[in-house]
């Protein structure tokens, strides 16, 4: 991963219970990963609560996807699968403070584990 340089900003996260300028209270961010089995049918979710749970999961979701399919349960497959978080109230895909996506974020651990 990138290395980070002494002038990029720290992104602060407010306290629990904090206003924002509105009134209206904070609510930290929420993470869930989502999952394709099989493309084109939609995506299921389920909530993880950190980074390191998402990897776990995903990696073990495409891991039983390829079991699925060396066990011929499956002829073939075609996944799709990533992270979202909460911004605003609304989902959207996660990046890092790198702005690298979940995908890269694996791969590099991968890589880096030989």
């Amino acid at each position: 991963m990138k290395q980070k340089t002494p002038n990029q900003a720290v992104k602060l996260k407010p306290k629990a219970g904090a206003k924002k300028a509105d009134g209206t209270a904070y609510l930290p961010p929420k993470l869930r990963v989502w999952w394709v089995p099989q493309v084109p049918m939609p995506a299921f979710y389920t909530e993880v609560k950190d980074v390191n749970e998402a990897i776990f999961l995903l990696t073990a979701l495409a891991n039983y996807d390829i079991f699925q399919y060396e066990q011929k349960v499956k002829g073939d497959y075609c996944n799709a699968g990533g992270l979202q978080v909460t911004e605003d109230g609304e989902w959207v895909e996660w990046v890092n403070e790198d702005d690298y996506g979940i995908d890269e974020v694996m791969r590099e651990i991968e890589e880096a584990n030989g």
